[in-house]
């Protein structure tokens, strides 16, 4: 009960202290508990929905329609995102209007160069990975930088270790996906 009961928070800008406020919402970031607690508040969120597909990570919630004519995506679309807005409103929670993106995945000819972010990849609206590649590509290239410059200073293995967390993780990265 303590975890959830009681808590207070302040603000320190400099050497200015905010009176302590008592928090009624949410919980303490990067508690332990934090993430199974969100999972449980937001299990239902499936239920209340009508869209075809639905897909809970973390606190990304992807929704995905399926439609055979533009205007049908449309109106689902607009459906299916009324609907997940109404269930964050009626659970004190607040649909990021500025995170939320829509895709549109066809199999037409037109040349759509719309592209949006999931889970670190790119994707743009045909499912071709140039966004993405370019994306990896500036990534890619700060990390050599940063490897290169280890590696004057460094024993090989701490610049072993930065060139594992800086390049080889990002170039590896969802390779399943777009590999």
């Amino acid at each position: 009960m303590s975890y959830l009961n009681n808590r207070g928070q302040l603000v320190e800008w400099g050497k200015t202290i905010s009176p302590v406020r008592k928090v009624k919402v949410g919980l303490p970031q990067g508690s332990v508990l934090g993430p199974l607690l969100f999972l449980i508040y937001i299990n239902d969120l499936p239920k209340n929905m009508s869209a075809n597909d639905l897909t809970l990570f973390a606190d990304d919630t992807s929704i995905m329609t399926v439609a055979r004519s533009e205007e049908d995506i449309h109106r689902e679309t607009e459906k299916a995102t009324g609907e997940a807005r109404e269930w964050f409103s009626s659970n004190t929670l607040k649909l990021n209007e500025n995170k939320t993106k829509h895709l549109n995945i066809t199999t037409g000819t037109e040349n759509q160069i719309k592209c949006a972010k999931f889970l670190g990849l790119q994707f743009n609206s045909q499912f071709k990975w140039n966004s993405h590649v370019n994306y990896l590509q500036t990534k890619l290239s700060t990390a050599i930088y940063i490897v290169r410059q280890m590696k004057k200073i460094e024993t090989y293995e701490a610049t072993r270790a930065v060139y594992f967390a800086h390049f080889h993780s990002r170039a590896t990265y969802g390779i399943l996906v777009w590999g």
